[in-house]
């Protein structure tokens, strides 16, 4: 889908920084803060973790701190969310509350469900942030979550239904049952396993705004999205169909289709966590979509610094993506791809303002 939203304002909290400003210095710094968790995996040694240190994080409100019917897990991940929206709060315009779409992990702990629509509420109260509930929606789709959620917000927007729409995602491996689960899969990287994954944490808002609103009100674009894609892959971790790659590949062939302009990619923001499922269907994708791309794209691959961020990876990379291309150490425009453990792919095109401009003279 050709895409009409731009981006006005951003918030976001890592375990290498406490705003989208010091995460995006952290991971071109190459800092990585991954630390042992209280948590022994299945050869007696304690998991390691990108997360953030406790202090580091704002209390609970009374509210999420007492709210029957969600887990430990997830009152972290409001207080991650929480923290990173209440940055992003500042900019929220004054009149409308906007909705938002949020991105959340695709499978939960034994004690959670991850549509529980009291999330939005317990999330609007930690940050102390007013939202349109009737029109919010969550996306409990995993790391291609964000993009999925990103192409029904620009959607939303390109019908000017909305002015303004917030998206997001929040994720953490912060629990003791998730994480042993995943290394009894063989999942978690140590160093008895070099194809796994080092679990992180995290949370990302982008403040999204309409053509229209654009036009009428004196906002700051930050950056814009130029095309978004989606697509399935039905060879996935958990199917029994083979594995192709398709999926990625497919989203990469819509992305491409609905792209306006014929600019080449100049940087890509890759959805690896460090297993070789990511990179097999990059290396499919790219294969069939070469053409695409300048011969020499940058590519990054943040999780390196911040582990598997989940659900928040996308958010995550599109917000480092419009820092690196307005600070000018990254060239646009900027693909940001991520895919989801059961089968959901998604990839966006995004240029900063600036780069926009100086494009199009």
């Amino acid at each position: 889908m050709g895409a009409t939203a731009a981006i006005v304002a951003m918030g976001a909290v890592t375990s290498v920084g406490l705003s989208a400003a010091e995460t995006a210095a952290s991971v071109r710094s190459g800092v990585c803060r991954f630390a042992e968790t209280p948590h022994p995996g299945q050869y007696l040694e304690p998991l390691v973790m990108g997360a953030l240190p406790e202090d580091m994080l704002p209390p609970a409100d009374p509210l999420v701190a007492t709210f029957p019917g969600i887990s430990a897990r997830q009152r972290r991940m409001l207080r991650l969310g929480g923290l990173a929206l209440a940055d992003l709060g500042k900019s929220l315009p004054p009149t409308q509350p906007p909705p938002l779409f949020l991105a959340l992990p695709e499978g939960g702990t034994e004690e959670e469900a991850t549509n529980n629509r009291d999330l939005l509420n317990l999330l609007s109260v930690q940050a102390e942030v007013k939202l349109d509930f009737a029109a919010s929606k969550l996306f409990p789709a995993g790391r291609a979550a964000g993009i999925i959620a990103l192409k029904e917000a620009v959607e939303l927007l390109s019908a000017e239904r909305y002015d303004y729409v917030l998206l997001g995602g929040v994720d953490t491996y912060w629990d003791e049952w998730l994480l042993q689960s995943l290394d009894r899969e063989g999942r978690v990287n140590s160093r008895f396993n070099s194809d796994g994954f080092v679990p992180g944490e995290g949370a990302a808002f982008l403040l999204l705004a309409s053509p229209k609103a654009v036009r009428n009100e004196e906002v700051s674009v930050l950056g814009s999205i130029e095309s978004v894609g989606t697509s399935f892959e039905v060879g996935h971790r958990f199917s029994e169909e083979p594995y192709r790659g398709d999926g990625l590949a497919s989203a990469f062939a819509t992305l491409f289709d609905s792209y306006a302009s014929r600019d080449h990619v100049g940087s890509v923001y890759a959805g690896f966590n460090g297993e070789s499922y990511p990179a097999k269907s990059w290396g499919v994708a790219f294969l069939r979509h070469s053409a695409r791309f300048v011969e020499d794209f940058c590519f990054e691959h943040p999780a390196d610094c911040i582990g598997d961020t989940g659900a928040a990876m996308a958010p995550i990379m599109l917000i480092l993506s419009i820092v690196g291309m307005r600070a000018g150490y990254r060239a646009g425009p900027c693909l940001v791809w991520c895919l989801s453990d059961h089968g959901e792919c998604g990839a966006l095109l995004v240029n900063s303002a600036a780069t926009t401009q100086a494009l199009r003279r």
